[in-house]
């Protein structure tokens, strides 16, 4: 067993202005051994110089650069290089909360759960609190199972901090078979969930903010559109088709409503003959995935679907 609690993950690409914060939140954290693994996936700025020069002073920081392959890409890269009892993942303009890691190590081993989920703020690039992402009180200081994960997941204010991996200490067993999907440029979280969650058996969640999420004008989740974007309904019929093959039907039909109003998005924003080809290929999955659903249904989905469609094809 490894005498390292934590391996911290951070792939980063063209961060220099950022990227110290985000390691000095890591440095700062007490009464927990970790390494830091951070991945340069192509920089073209001085994250590079900045990332090496913090592995010259501390010997637990390990820089691995490589080619420009993404997010998903480069997660994948500092799993393999992991050595921690657990892993946890860290975007390279966010930072950690004061002790986020002593409560998420104590929670793990005192519950022996697979995951301990925390709660997040939303902080703009000038440091005021814009939003908190927080569990139901109702729920937290307690043990889930998977079941009630996806229920946390299908409700619209905790969807977003039950689909994304980052405020979270994961048992590195988990990982042994598991990997994110090379490739993918956006929705590289969603896309993993229904595998992820296969892989556990319990989750631990907290009532602490442990994570800092930083809201700027140059994240990739908040530009314009773009093909890429087309992922995100995409993997949420991933979900949604998952969520069916288990019976949980009342937590598929709500993943298959999110992402019917994406592709209505996506239809009126795509502008080209590729992007207008995909977007009918996820139509057509979601009345397949939405015949299947039909009678689980309530009346007013039902009309919605219906509705869905027969006005669609007229929907441009």
């Amino acid at each position: 067993m490894s005498n390292i609690d934590i391996s911290v993950i951070i792939p980063v690409f063209n961060q220099e202005h950022c990227i110290q914060k985000c390691i000095d939140s890591v440095l700062s954290q007490e009464h927990v051994t970790f390494e830091i693994i951070i991945i340069d996936d192509g920089s073209t700025d001085d994250t590079l110089n900045v990332c090496n020069h913090y592995a010259s002073i501390h010997p637990n920081i390990k820089v691995i650069h490589q080619e420009n392959a993404g997010l998903a890409s480069a997660r994948n890269t500092g799993l393999d290089n992991a050595i921690g009892e657990y892993i946890t993942f860290l975007d390279s303009d966010d930072y950690l909360s004061p002790n986020a890691f002593h409560k998420m190590l104590k929670a793990i081993s005192y519950n022996s759960v697979d995951v301990v989920i925390g709660e997040y703020d939303v902080i703009s690039t000038d440091g005021n609190l814009l939003g908190i992402g927080k569990i139901p009180s109702q729920f937290t200081k307690r043990i889930i199972s998977p079941e009630t994960f996806w229920a946390l997941n299908s409700i619209k204010d905790c969807n977003f901090l039950f689909t994304v991996v980052w405020g979270k200490l994961f048992s590195k067993s988990i990982w042994e078979h598991l990997r994110f999907k090379d490739g993918i440029r956006f929705a590289e979280d969603e896309y993993l969930l229904p595998e992820l969650i296969s892989c556990c058996n319990s989750f631990y969640l907290l009532d602490d903010v442990v994570y800092n999420q930083i809201l700027s004008d140059e994240s990739l989740s908040r530009s314009s559109f773009n093909y890429n974007k087309l992922n995100s309904p995409d993997s949420k019929l991933l979900t949604c088709n998952h969520l069916i093959k288990h019976a949980y039907y009342e937590y598929a039909i709500e993943k298959w409503s999110i992402a019917v109003g994406e592709i209505l998005l996506m239809t009126k924003l795509a502008n080209d003959t590729e992007t207008h080809s995909r977007v009918m290929k996820l139509y057509n999955t979601s009345v397949q995935l939405g015949n299947d659903l039909f009678k689980y249904m309530d009346l007013k989905k039902k009309i919605k679907f219906l509705g869905y469609r027969i006005i669609y094809p007229f929907y441009r």
